[in-house]
């Protein structure tokens, strides 16, 4: 557990690097956790179901954007790319630098469903 404490915080900043650090432990023991398990039993599947593939792919999308707290599908599927489509807010502005991010996201994912 001792990557949860920021050990260069100061002690007047202890009570705000505390919470931020329970934030970390639940997001990764109710989110981060069962999807790694998830993907570690597919991998481990000796029998996958019909419409599974041979493989267990597994990626971790760590971009803080600064258009605030958008959706990571929002970058996935382009929304960036057009300030916004339905049904992602329109009202959001993206940075270039949160285009640039859903551009190579973009590339990311056709080089994937291209050549695996």
């Amino acid at each position: 557990m001792s990557q949860y404490k920021d050990w260069e915080t100061s002690s007047k900043d202890s009570v705000a690097a505390s919470r931020r650090n329970l934030v970390d432990f639940l997001a990764d023991a109710f989110y981060v956790s069962p999807i790694t398990e998830l993907a570690l039993l597919h991998a481990a599947s000796s029998s996958p179901p019909s419409f599974a593939v041979d493989s267990t792919f597994f990626y971790v999308m760590n971009y803080s954007a600064e258009a605030g707290s958008v959706d990571m599908l929002a970058y996935i599927l382009g929304a960036a790319l057009n300030d916004g489509i339905d049904p992602f807010p329109t009202d959001v502005v993206y940075s270039p630098a949160d285009k640039l991010f859903s551009e190579i996201v973009l590339r990311y994912w056709a080089n994937f469903i291209r050549t695996g």
